[in-house]
């Protein structure tokens, strides 16, 4: 009954892509979100409640709404960027305490931060090196699909 509730369990990856590192230090990039709380149209039925502007509702429904992302096959190097730039936002990313001493397997890490963090974070992977571009589209498509009537059928 919960599984029919929450719908199918967002997971977006990519396992055809070219890159400039090492294969073998690498496994193939995959996005799971784990956990989000404050969906745009619940925050914006309460945000009329209290009458806020309707011109902040989009704004305010950013702010609020936390995600949790679970992120597998990024290199030492991918998950240290990440948490980087997480915690310039604001947001953060737990990653594994090998990846500091730059182990060559493939790590997961979980990015913690509010929809509008993890989208200045996605603006931002665009324009960085290694895989962290095509990470990019991998995160928006996963973030499109919590609101995807698809997740329930």
């Amino acid at each position: 009954m919960a599984g029919a509730i929450r719908g199918r369990p967002i997971v977006t990856s990519d396992c055809s892509m070219d890159c400039d590192v090492d294969e073998h230090a690498v496994g193939d990039m995959q996005v799971e979100v784990l956990g989000y709380l404050g969906q745009g149209m619940d925050l914006a039925e309460h945000l009329k409640r209290i009458q806020v502007d309707e011109g902040a509702y989009q704004l305010l429904s950013r702010k609020g709404s936390f995600r949790i992302l679970a992120v597998r096959g990024l290199s030492s190097m991918e998950a240290l960027i990440i948490k980087q730039e997480m915690l310039a936002r604001g947001g953060d990313a737990a990653i594994p305490k090998m990846a500091l001493r730059c182990d060559k397997r493939p790590q997961e890490i979980l990015i913690l931060g509010t929809h509008a963090q993890i989208s200045s974070l996605v603006r931002n992977l665009k324009g960085q090196p290694f895989r962290l571009g095509h990470l990019a589209a991998i995160i928006e498509e996963a973030l499109e699909l919590i609101d995807s009537p698809e997740r329930y059928r």
